[in-house]
């Protein structure tokens, strides 16, 4: 966008102290409190021994001060707006593929957990011999996570926010298969693998066309970024109301809303700024007047202006939510973990009719 920072700190300073000091100095103030928040929530871990969902639980309890904080950045420098928004995309699509992942985790330990009821229970086996049955095996039958989801009953998964919520007349109640959690997974997984394909061309374009031609790259490339955000949100609402009653000890629905709840409210605010931004802005006497962008219109960066200073604002409820729901209580209770590339290749076997896939899934790699 062409202005440095110097010279955008400078004219505003001059031209709108006040505005400018309240704003960037209660932005300041906000992210120290959200480092602190961060600080006690990574402090509370550290009772708690190494395992793969405290890496988890530590890769989203830094979603709020990494937002923070790339969002205080561009309030000294408009022009790396897009590089912020960029990095957030990231890392929002990172959180949420991690927090599918944990569900994925917690999903095998309930199937575990109901596997060894089962034998309990079971008239033909002594307990004794059933226990120890379980515990010697070497890894999770998938065949048991998809008993699990089967005894909760045939269900319509798939008919979900965001994208098949009013198709429910449609569908039939089915049981969910091996190949349907496969597709799942790969279908959180594909949002950070299209955040990073974008951003890729994204940077290209800005380097080998002219900025009308950047613009309206950026704009073509907003489509798949919607579409692959939407498969992403739209997996995870399909695995969490498939696997509610499975994990409802594990307050997967307190999770879930801790993540999305203020992202949903960040995109609609940012839809609302940019489409009436000159309608807002325009009868402001705005220092952007007199920076001297020429890129964009002035209006259109001062409402990412404020769009940034929201986001600090809205990071704090977001860090007390999240600290409130990933809590080391969780973390306190063994399981048995599954590492992601571990049950990627189970289920792909289990699919496939593999000898190895039908037997077990191994989670000796689960402290990676």
């Amino acid at each position: 966008m062409g202005v440095p920072m110097e010279q955008f700190v400078s004219i505003c300073w001059e031209r709108d102290s006040k505005m400018m000091a309240w704003m960037n100095g209660s932005a300041v103030i906000g992210l120290s409190l959200i480092v602190v928040l961060l600080c006690r929530h990574l402090a509370s871990f550290s009772g708690a021994g190494p395992s793969l969902r405290r890496a988890q639980y530590t890769t989203i309890a830094w979603l709020p001060t990494v937002f923070a904080l790339t969002a205080t950045i561009p309030l000294f420098s408009p022009s790396s707006v897009m590089v912020s928004a960029f990095v957030q995309k990231i890392y929002e699509a990172y959180c949420l593929y991690t927090f599918g992942l944990i569900m994925f985790i917690l999903l095998a330990h309930e199937a575990q957990e109901e596997s060894a009821r089962r034998l309990r229970c079971s008239a033909a086996v002594d307990v004794e011999a059933g226990m120890h049955e379980f515990e010697s095996s070497e890894g999770l039958c998938v065949q048991d996570v998809v008993q699990a989801l089967a005894l909760q009953g045939p269900k319509k998964h798939f008919a979900t926010p965001p994208l098949c919520c009013c198709c429910g007349p449609l569908m039939s109640p089915f049981d969910m298969s091996a190949s349907h959690l496969q597709g799942l997974f790969w279908m959180l997984r594909q949002y950070v693998l299209c955040i990073c394909l974008v951003g890729l061309a994204s940077l290209y374009s800005s380097t080998a066309f002219s900025f009308d031609r950047f613009e309206r790259i950026t704009l073509i490339l907003k489509y798949p970024m919607v579409l692959s955000s939407l498969i992403c949100l739209y997996s995870l609402f399909v695995l969490y109301m498939s696997t509610r009653g499975l994990l409802k000890s594990w307050n997967t629905t307190k999770k879930f809303a801790s993540i999305k709840i203020i992202l949903i409210i960040m995109m609609y605010q940012d839809w609302i700024l940019e489409r009436f931004s000159k309608g807002i802005f325009s009868h402001l006497d705005s220092c952007f007047k007199h920076v001297g962008y020429t890129h964009y219109d002035w209006q259109y960066l001062e409402a990412k202006r404020w769009g940034c200073w929201l986001v600090v604002l809205e990071m704090l409820p977001m860090a007390l939510m999240i600290k409130a729901a990933f809590t080391a209580d969780d973390l306190e209770v063994t399981i048995q973990e599954t590492h992601q590339d571990i049950l990627r290749i189970a289920l792909h076997e289990h699919k496939t009719g593999s000898p190895s896939g039908n037997d077990s899934m191994d989670s000796t790699g689960s402290s990676d």
